[in-house]
């Protein structure tokens, strides 16, 4: 076992980035078998409901949150590099470790460290991260809760290497050392007899945490699929032809049996619950879903998408049954909870919904939608018959409660993000530099556009939280500063000096012309209507690599 310690970073995403092996993402989710183990006042930790997680871009955040909340703390070396990094790698012939092995080495190494101390609630935040095999790695923020900077014991390295070497006698690895350790047999009884019961344990919880989402009636895979199966059974019975019935039937008896499985699923996951303790779970914040990057040849290289080469007709099919799937809604009170929830749905009824007055929750495994907290039932009921008429408006169905069933059809307007993405259809539809260059325009310019009113928007928004009263209220309005004067004026700067570049060309596209509806007289294609060429062939699936910085220039001789 190596331990290395990297140098201090400012942020957190580049060390989490090195410890995953892959670009830190908001649409990648860590559970615990990824996220060994974590510093001890993570109050946030225990504040959310079960099965939930965060994605590695809010971990990312978190770890980088002290340096937004304490501007003003200064290291002992007097800078502000508060991210702290360290990984932990196990020679190529170790065994493969268990999940409690590792969280037992992270909270070892990180007491060593100075990062955890028994008894301090109030330390720094850590987590330690297993992406990669035979790899760990402990991310910690030095700044601490008080604005105090971490202490760390001197000799670190030599600190380090002690414990290494203990941890290997215990749990058998390979030491970069010679000669066997007379004590390391007892060491490793002692460890196991420590492990083997939690490890058993774990792996029964998840076990059964899988089948209860499996089987789960209001959100599993199992109930879904079995109430679309209902719903073709029901709209069959209906038809007037022979043979509507009878695929009817077929399909109530598939029903059936995906009942059964249910049942069965659900019976297995109470006998494995019987004698596990309950697995620890990660919580998530929400997070907007952002729609996935395409790759260079247009297509996002899923073969499950209708535009894939591979796809097939069973996957189109598939798709298509999905899509229509989306236009079906539910929405009424949960039982449970007491809470206004609204389920399914496509991301136009999403955003009906929030329009409405909904607030998203975004999940690993499911997307629901729910009224704000603090509502009389009277407000409740209103925000809901308004949202069941938006919806049937623009044809979505809706399954919802007495209550909330509404006649009532509310016109459908277009909103205002519709005026911007429709400057992405003019430029897919561009065929010139200048076209592009004029659609850039409204974005980019200096007085009204697009980006400098929303910059507008952050700071009015700033200004609202600087005086609103909470304690978090003050970093949330230096948070959209930032955001307003960097992150959206580095934005603005980059699209304004592309705009201007296309502006200066004044270069048709090589691939793009006008379509003139006319065919030339050498057209081999008797039925075409115009010359325009065929599009070229997808001959890759995979992304590009970006490309190269460009060499400078020298002169010739």
């Amino acid at each position: 076992m190596i331990i290395r310690i990297d140098p201090r970073d400012i942020s957190a995403v580049e060390p989490l980035t090195e410890a995953l092996g892959r670009p830190v993402s908001d649409q990648e989710g860590l559970t615990d078998h990824t996220v060994v183990a974590h510093s001890n006042n993570l109050e946030v930790y225990t504040s959310f409901d079960e099965g939930q997680i965060w994605t590695t871009a809010e971990f990312a955040q978190h770890l980088d949150n002290p340096n937004w909340r304490h501007p003003h703390s200064i290291s002992p070396h007097g800078d502000r590099r508060a991210i702290w990094h360290a990984d932990v790698r196990l020679h190529p012939a170790d065994r493969e470790l268990t999940g409690p092995e590792w969280t037992e080495i992270a909270h070892r190494i990180a007491r060593t460290a100075g990062i955890q101390r028994p008894g301090d609630d109030h330390g720094c935040r850590w987590i330690a991260v297993q992406a990669q095999p035979g790899r760990l790695d402990l991310i910690a923020n030095l700044i601490r809760p008080d604005d105090t900077w971490t202490t760390q014991p001197h000799r670190l390295p030599a600190l380090l290497a002690a414990e290494s070497r203990r941890i290997e006698s215990e749990l058998g690895l390979i030491s970069p050392r010679s000669g066997p350790d007379p004590q390391q047999a007892v060491q490793q009884a002692r460890f196991a007899g420590r492990t083997r019961q939690a490890g058993t344990a774990d792996t029964t919880s998840q076990l059964a945490g899988l089948l209860r989402q499996l089987a789960d009636e209001r959100t599993g895979p199992l109930a879904t699929v079995r109430g679309l199966v209902e719903h073709a059974a029901h709209r069959l019975e209906d038809l007037p032809d022979a043979y509507g019935p009878d695929s009817a039937h077929q399909l109530e008896m598939v029903a059936r049996r995906l009942y059964g499985i249910q049942q069965s699923l659900e019976s297995m996951a109470a006998a494995l619950q019987v004698a596990a303790r309950p697995s620890p779970v990660w919580p998530t914040q929400s997070a907007t879903t952002e729609p996935g990057m395409a790759n260079s040849v247009g297509h996002t290289g899923n073969p499950d998408q209708p535009d894939h080469p591979s796809a097939g007709p069973l996957t189109i099919r598939r798709n298509t049954f999905l899509a229509l799937a989306d236009r079906y809604l539910t929405l009424g009170r949960d039982v449970h909870s007491g809470e206004v929830l609204s389920r399914g749905g496509d991301p136009e009824a999403h955003s009906i919904l929030e329009r409405s007055g909904f607030v998203p929750v975004v999940r690993l495994h499911e997307t629901y939608h729910r009224l704000p907290v603090g509502l009389d039932e009277a407000e409740e009921q209103r925000l809901a018959t308004r949202a069941v008429a938006r919806l049937r408006a623009v044809k979505y169905g809706v399954d919802t409660d007495a209550d909330f069933d509404t006649e009532t059809r509310e016109p459908h307007y277009l909103p205002l993000g519709s005026s911007v993405a429709h400057l992405a259809e003019r430029i897919r539809e561009a065929t010139t530099s200048d076209e592009v260059a004029d659609a850039l325009t409204e974005l980019t310019a200096s007085h009204d556009g697009v980006l400098i009113a929303l910059g507008e928007v952050l700071a009015a928004t700033a200004a609202f939280y600087q005086d609103l009263g909470q304690p978090p209220d003050p970093h949330t309005a230096k948070r959209l500063h930032y955001l307003a004067e960097h992150r959206l004026a580095v934005l603005w700067s980059d699209l304004a000096h592309i705009r201007n570049d296309l502006a200066d060309r004044h270069q048709d596209h090589p691939q793009r012309r006008v379509c003139t509806a006319e065919v030339g007289p050498d057209e081999h294609e008797a039925s075409a209507v115009c010359a325009c060429p065929p599009p070229p062939p997808r001959l890759t699936t995979t992304p590009a690599a970006a490309p190269a910085p460009p060499a400078p220039a020298h002169p010739r001789r």
